[in-house]
């Protein structure tokens, strides 16, 4: 993940970052809650809020909901994603 992910995801790029985050949910589905720490450890959370925000249609947020799905079914990463403000933006789901 590179550092203009605090700035935000580039528009053009959202196709890439799409695949990013099925790659990032396809290896979370092997339920190595380690691999899932270290997810959120790296900037995951942060990256999937930028994306969420980037996103301007709503079938692109499918693969993002996925991973979030798969990251919480970890409880010290659901007590991150709650903590970190991320879980107001998904309560409309």
């Amino acid at each position: 993940m590179s550092s203009n992910r605090v700035s935000g995801l580039p528009k053009k790029k959202s196709v890439l970052w799409e695949y990013v985050i099925g790659c990032l949910c396809n290896l979370c589905l092997i339920n190595d809650e380690r691999l899932k720490l270290f997810i959120v450890k790296e900037g995951g959370v942060k990256f999937l809020m930028n994306y969420w925000d980037s996103v301007s249609n709503v079938r692109g947020l499918e693969v993002a909901v996925e991973l979030v799905r798969c990251l919480v079914s970890c409880h010290p990463i659901a007590e991150v994603i709650v903590s970190s403000g991320f879980w107001d933006g998904l309560c409309w789901i």
